[in-house]
C-alpha cells in the first residue's frame, strides 16, 4: 500500500473529470471493471450496473501509474430532477483507508457547484455510510430502503449545509 513511505493515494498522477464521450476505451474498461469487482463481486449484489445514466454523467477518475484507484459519477440537475446526483462512488480495495473516498466526494461537490450553481446534491447512500456522507453536509431525507439487497437511504446536501 505504500511506496517510498508515501501512500498510493497521495501519489495519484491523475484526478480527472471526463464526459462519457471523453473516456478512453481503457478508462471505461477500468471503470466498469472496478464497479463490477466492488459492487457485484465484493458486495455480492447482482444488479445491472449499466443503467443508461453514464452517458449523461460526468466521471471522476483517480488513478496512479495507469491503475484506477477511485471513481464516481456526477449526474446533472435537469428538468426532471432538481438535484445533482453523486453515484457509483467506489475505491479500489488496495487504496482504502487513505481517505480517497473523501477526496472524491469533496471534488464532486465542488464540480456540482461549478457546473450547476447552488443546486442541492443528492446521494443514495448505503445506510452504513450515512456518517461518511454527513461529514460533507449531507442530511438523511428518507427512511431506510433496500436497493438490490443492500440497505440504503437518500441524503441531500444543500448549499446552506
Amino acid at each position: 500500500m505504500h511506496t517510498s513511505g508515501r501512500s498510493i493515494v497521495m501519489d495519484l498522477d491523475k484526478f480527472l473529470w471526463r464526459q462519457f464521450r471523453e473516456l478512453t476505451v481503457t478508462e471505461l474498461y477500468a471503470v466498469l471493471r472496478l464497479r463490477s469487482e466492488v459492487f457485484v463481486v465484493e458486495q455480492q449484489c447482482i444488479y445491472s450496473d449499466l443503467d443508461g445514466k453514464d452517458e449523461e454523467s460526468r466521471h471522476l477518475i483517480a488513478s496512479r501509474a495507469g491503475t484506477l484507484l477511485g471513481y464516481l459519477r456526477l449526474q446533472p440537475a435537469n428538468r426532471t430532477c432538481e438535484f445533482a446526483r453523486i453515484g457509483r462512488v467506489v475505491v479500489d480495495p488496495k487504496a482504502r483507508g487513505q481517505r480517497l473516498g473523501c477526496r472524491l466526494v469533496a471534488e464532486a461537490i465542488e464540480e456540482a457547484r461549478r457546473l450547476f450553481g447552488p443546486v442541492p446534491v443528492k446521494v443514495s447512500a448505503q445506510s452504513h455510510l450515512e456518517g461518511f456522507y454527513r461529514q460533507f453536509g449531507f442530511l438523511r431525507t428518507s427512511a431506510d430502503y433496500t436497493d438490490d439487497g443492500i440497505v440504503h437511504c437518500d441524503m441531500v446536501r444543500s448549499e446552506q449545509a
